[in-house]
Protein backbone atom coordinates (compact mmCIF):
# COMPACT_ATOMS: atom_id res chain seq x y z
CA UNK A 1 0.00 0.00 0.00
CA UNK A 2 1.44 3.42 -0.99
CA UNK A 3 -1.68 5.26 0.29
CA UNK A 4 -3.13 8.71 -0.11
CA UNK A 5 -0.74 10.01 -2.80
CA UNK A 6 -1.42 13.55 -3.97
CA UNK A 7 -0.50 16.44 -6.26
CA UNK A 8 2.70 15.68 -8.18
CA UNK A 9 2.87 12.04 -7.13
CA UNK A 10 4.72 9.44 -9.19
CA UNK A 11 4.20 6.16 -7.41
CA UNK A 12 5.74 2.85 -8.45
CA UNK A 13 5.50 -0.60 -6.89
CA UNK A 14 7.65 -3.45 -8.23
CA UNK A 15 7.18 -6.98 -6.91
CA UNK A 16 9.16 -9.88 -8.31
CA UNK A 17 8.88 -13.43 -7.05
CA UNK A 18 10.77 -16.46 -8.34
CA UNK A 19 10.39 -19.96 -6.95
CA UNK A 20 12.03 -23.13 -8.22
CA UNK A 21 11.47 -26.65 -6.90
CA UNK A 22 13.56 -29.56 -8.13
CA UNK A 23 12.86 -33.23 -7.31
CA UNK A 24 15.35 -35.91 -8.39
CA UNK A 25 14.59 -39.61 -7.87
CA UNK A 26 16.62 -42.50 -9.28
CA UNK A 27 16.41 -46.25 -8.73
CA UNK A 28 18.51 -49.05 -10.19
CA UNK A 29 17.97 -52.77 -9.57
CA UNK A 30 19.84 -55.83 -10.79
CA UNK A 31 18.09 -59.09 -9.97
CA UNK A 32 19.19 -62.58 -11.02
CA UNK A 33 17.29 -65.72 -10.03
CA UNK A 34 18.72 -69.13 -10.97
CA UNK A 35 17.06 -72.38 -9.84
CA UNK A 36 17.59 -76.01 -10.81
CA UNK A 37 15.26 -78.83 -9.71
CA UNK A 38 16.09 -82.51 -10.17
CA UNK A 39 13.59 -85.34 -9.67
CA UNK A 40 14.37 -88.99 -10.42
CA UNK A 41 12.35 -91.99 -9.24
CA UNK A 42 15.40 -94.25 -9.00
CA UNK A 43 17.73 -95.99 -11.38
CA UNK A 44 15.64 -99.20 -11.12
CA UNK A 45 16.68 -102.60 -12.41
CA UNK A 46 15.48 -106.17 -11.78
CA UNK A 47 18.57 -108.01 -13.05
CA UNK A 48 18.87 -111.61 -14.21
CA UNK A 49 15.27 -112.71 -13.51
CA UNK A 50 13.66 -116.07 -14.21
CA UNK A 51 10.10 -115.78 -13.01
CA UNK A 52 7.79 -112.88 -13.61
CA UNK A 53 9.34 -109.45 -13.19
CA UNK A 54 7.73 -106.09 -12.59
CA UNK A 55 9.32 -102.64 -12.26
CA UNK A 56 6.93 -99.92 -11.11
CA UNK A 57 7.96 -96.34 -10.40
CA UNK A 58 6.11 -93.57 -8.64
CA UNK A 59 5.28 -90.11 -9.86
CA UNK A 60 7.76 -87.24 -10.16
CA UNK A 61 6.48 -83.76 -9.35
CA UNK A 62 8.44 -80.53 -9.11
CA UNK A 63 7.24 -76.94 -8.74
CA UNK A 64 9.24 -73.72 -8.99
CA UNK A 65 7.83 -70.26 -8.25
CA UNK A 66 9.80 -67.04 -8.73
CA UNK A 67 8.30 -63.66 -7.86
CA UNK A 68 9.81 -60.21 -8.49
CA UNK A 69 7.37 -57.55 -7.29
CA UNK A 70 7.42 -53.85 -6.42
CA UNK A 71 10.86 -53.17 -7.89
CA UNK A 72 11.81 -49.50 -8.34
CA UNK A 73 9.03 -47.17 -7.27
CA UNK A 74 9.13 -43.35 -7.25
CA UNK A 75 6.52 -41.16 -5.62
CA UNK A 76 6.82 -37.38 -5.44
CA UNK A 77 4.36 -34.82 -4.12
CA UNK A 78 4.81 -31.05 -4.03
CA UNK A 79 2.29 -28.80 -2.34
CA UNK A 80 1.05 -25.51 -3.71
CA UNK A 81 3.73 -22.96 -2.85
CA UNK A 82 1.14 -20.20 -2.46
CA UNK A 83 3.95 -18.06 -3.73
CA UNK A 84 1.82 -14.93 -4.21
CA UNK A 85 -0.75 -15.42 -1.46
CA UNK A 86 0.41 -12.26 0.31
CA UNK A 87 0.58 -10.04 -2.78
CA UNK A 88 -1.83 -7.20 -2.05
CA UNK A 89 -1.03 -3.84 -3.70
CA UNK A 90 -3.10 -0.73 -3.08
CA UNK A 91 -1.63 2.54 -4.42
CA UNK A 92 -4.80 4.27 -3.22
CA UNK A 93 -6.03 7.88 -3.57
CA UNK A 94 -3.73 9.02 -6.41
CA UNK A 95 -4.44 12.54 -7.60
CA UNK A 96 -3.16 15.57 -9.47
CA UNK A 97 -0.15 14.79 -11.60
CA UNK A 98 0.00 11.14 -10.60
CA UNK A 99 1.78 8.56 -12.68
CA UNK A 100 1.11 5.29 -10.92
CA UNK A 101 2.71 2.04 -12.01
CA UNK A 102 2.42 -1.41 -10.43
CA UNK A 103 4.53 -4.29 -11.75
CA UNK A 104 4.00 -7.72 -10.28
CA UNK A 105 5.94 -10.66 -11.72
CA UNK A 106 5.60 -14.21 -10.40
CA UNK A 107 7.54 -17.13 -11.80
CA UNK A 108 7.09 -20.61 -10.33
CA UNK A 109 8.82 -23.65 -11.82
CA UNK A 110 8.86 -27.24 -10.63
CA UNK A 111 11.24 -29.81 -12.10
CA UNK A 112 10.58 -33.49 -11.43
CA UNK A 113 13.13 -36.03 -12.65
CA UNK A 114 12.29 -39.69 -12.05
CA UNK A 115 14.53 -42.46 -13.38
CA UNK A 116 14.17 -46.21 -12.96
CA UNK A 117 16.33 -48.99 -14.35
CA UNK A 118 15.60 -52.66 -13.70
CA UNK A 119 17.62 -55.62 -14.97
CA UNK A 120 15.93 -58.92 -14.13
CA UNK A 121 17.08 -62.37 -15.22
CA UNK A 122 15.20 -65.54 -14.30
CA UNK A 123 16.84 -68.88 -15.17
CA UNK A 124 14.71 -71.91 -14.31
CA UNK A 125 15.73 -75.50 -15.07
CA UNK A 126 13.71 -78.60 -14.17
CA UNK A 127 15.03 -82.12 -14.74
CA UNK A 128 12.60 -84.96 -14.06
CA UNK A 129 12.95 -88.66 -14.92
CA UNK A 130 10.76 -91.55 -13.74
CA UNK A 131 13.72 -93.89 -13.40
CA UNK A 132 16.20 -95.43 -15.74
CA UNK A 133 14.27 -98.73 -15.43
CA UNK A 134 15.64 -102.06 -16.94
CA UNK A 135 14.19 -105.52 -16.30
CA UNK A 136 17.22 -107.39 -17.68
CA UNK A 137 17.49 -111.02 -18.72
CA UNK A 138 13.89 -112.14 -17.94
CA UNK A 139 12.33 -115.48 -18.74
CA UNK A 140 8.84 -115.14 -17.46
CA UNK A 141 6.51 -112.24 -18.01
CA UNK A 142 8.09 -108.80 -17.56
CA UNK A 143 6.58 -105.36 -17.15
CA UNK A 144 7.77 -101.82 -16.60
CA UNK A 145 5.23 -99.25 -15.45
CA UNK A 146 6.40 -95.70 -14.81
CA UNK A 147 4.60 -92.91 -13.00
CA UNK A 148 3.55 -89.51 -14.24
CA UNK A 149 5.64 -86.35 -14.38
CA UNK A 150 4.24 -82.99 -13.36
CA UNK A 151 6.58 -80.02 -13.81
CA UNK A 152 5.30 -76.55 -12.98
CA UNK A 153 7.03 -73.17 -13.25
CA UNK A 154 5.48 -69.82 -12.34
CA UNK A 155 7.37 -66.57 -12.87
CA UNK A 156 5.79 -63.29 -11.79
CA UNK A 157 7.33 -59.90 -12.62
CA UNK A 158 4.92 -57.31 -11.28
CA UNK A 159 5.06 -53.57 -10.57
CA UNK A 160 8.46 -52.89 -12.10
CA UNK A 161 9.53 -49.26 -12.60
CA UNK A 162 6.57 -47.16 -11.48
CA UNK A 163 6.64 -43.37 -11.13
CA UNK A 164 3.95 -41.15 -9.63
CA UNK A 165 3.82 -37.38 -9.25
CA UNK A 166 1.18 -35.28 -7.54
CA UNK A 167 1.88 -31.57 -7.46
CA UNK A 168 0.43 -28.09 -7.46
CA UNK A 169 2.13 -24.91 -8.47
CA UNK A 170 1.07 -21.30 -8.61
CA UNK A 171 -0.66 -18.48 -6.79
CA UNK A 172 -3.72 -18.86 -4.63
CA UNK A 173 -4.67 -15.18 -4.45
CA UNK A 174 -3.53 -11.75 -5.58
CA UNK A 175 -5.19 -8.36 -5.19
CA UNK A 176 -4.01 -5.28 -7.12
CA UNK A 177 -5.66 -1.82 -6.88
CA UNK A 178 -4.44 1.55 -8.18
CA UNK A 179 -7.23 3.53 -6.61
CA UNK A 180 -9.00 6.79 -7.35
CA UNK A 181 -6.51 8.05 -9.98
CA UNK A 182 -7.28 11.64 -10.92
CA UNK A 183 -6.20 14.71 -12.84
CA UNK A 184 -3.25 13.99 -15.08
CA UNK A 185 -2.91 10.38 -14.01
CA UNK A 186 -1.23 7.75 -16.18
CA UNK A 187 -2.08 4.54 -14.40
CA UNK A 188 -0.89 1.06 -15.32
CA UNK A 189 -0.76 -2.40 -13.78
CA UNK A 190 1.50 -5.09 -15.21
CA UNK A 191 0.71 -8.48 -13.78
CA UNK A 192 2.76 -11.44 -15.07
CA UNK A 193 2.21 -14.85 -13.57
CA UNK A 194 4.05 -17.87 -14.98
CA UNK A 195 3.65 -21.37 -13.62
CA UNK A 196 5.28 -24.43 -15.12
CA UNK A 197 5.88 -28.05 -14.19
CA UNK A 198 8.51 -30.01 -16.11
CA UNK A 199 8.39 -33.78 -15.63
CA UNK A 200 11.07 -36.08 -17.01
CA UNK A 201 10.40 -39.78 -16.54
CA UNK A 202 12.72 -42.48 -17.80
CA UNK A 203 11.98 -46.16 -17.25
CA UNK A 204 14.16 -48.96 -18.58
CA UNK A 205 13.25 -52.59 -17.89
CA UNK A 206 15.32 -55.49 -19.19
CA UNK A 207 13.55 -58.71 -18.26
CA UNK A 208 14.89 -62.07 -19.42
CA UNK A 209 12.92 -65.21 -18.56
CA UNK A 210 14.59 -68.52 -19.43
CA UNK A 211 12.73 -71.74 -18.60
CA UNK A 212 13.91 -75.23 -19.48
CA UNK A 213 11.97 -78.44 -18.70
CA UNK A 214 13.81 -81.70 -19.36
CA UNK A 215 11.24 -84.42 -18.74
CA UNK A 216 11.55 -88.15 -19.41
CA UNK A 217 9.22 -90.99 -18.33
CA UNK A 218 12.09 -93.43 -17.83
CA UNK A 219 14.65 -94.89 -20.15
CA UNK A 220 12.84 -98.28 -19.91
CA UNK A 221 14.26 -101.59 -21.37
CA UNK A 222 13.16 -105.18 -20.83
CA UNK A 223 16.00 -107.00 -22.64
CA UNK A 224 16.03 -110.88 -22.55
CA UNK A 225 12.31 -111.54 -22.65
CA UNK A 226 10.65 -114.93 -23.53
CA UNK A 227 7.40 -114.43 -21.67
CA UNK A 228 5.06 -111.55 -22.28
CA UNK A 229 6.60 -108.08 -22.00
CA UNK A 230 4.86 -104.79 -21.32
CA UNK A 231 6.15 -101.24 -20.95
CA UNK A 232 3.66 -98.65 -19.80
CA UNK A 233 4.92 -95.10 -19.30
CA UNK A 234 3.14 -92.38 -17.43
CA UNK A 235 2.09 -89.04 -18.79
CA UNK A 236 3.98 -85.75 -18.79
CA UNK A 237 2.42 -82.43 -17.81
CA UNK A 238 4.62 -79.40 -18.30
CA UNK A 239 3.11 -76.16 -17.05
CA UNK A 240 4.95 -72.86 -17.61
CA UNK A 241 3.31 -69.55 -16.68
CA UNK A 242 5.05 -66.19 -16.97
CA UNK A 243 3.37 -62.96 -15.84
CA UNK A 244 4.87 -59.58 -16.74
CA UNK A 245 2.44 -57.02 -15.32
CA UNK A 246 2.54 -53.26 -14.84
CA UNK A 247 6.02 -52.72 -16.23
CA UNK A 248 7.17 -49.11 -16.74
CA UNK A 249 4.26 -46.89 -15.75
CA UNK A 250 4.10 -43.14 -15.16
CA UNK A 251 1.28 -41.16 -13.58
CA UNK A 252 1.04 -37.44 -12.90
CA UNK A 253 -1.87 -35.47 -11.49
Amino acid sequence: MVSNNGSSSSNEVHIESQNTTTVNQSNSSNISNTTTSNANTGNNSASNNNGNTAVTTGNAATTTNVSNQNVNSNSAQTANCNCASSTTVDVSGNGANSTNTVVNTNSNTTYVNQNNTANITNNITINANTGNNNANYNNGNSSIVTGNILASTLITNNNINNSFYNGQNGISSSSLTLGGNGANSVSSIIFDNQNSVVINNTNVANIDNNVEHNLNTGNNNIIGGVGDSAIVTGGIISDIIIHNDNINSNAAI
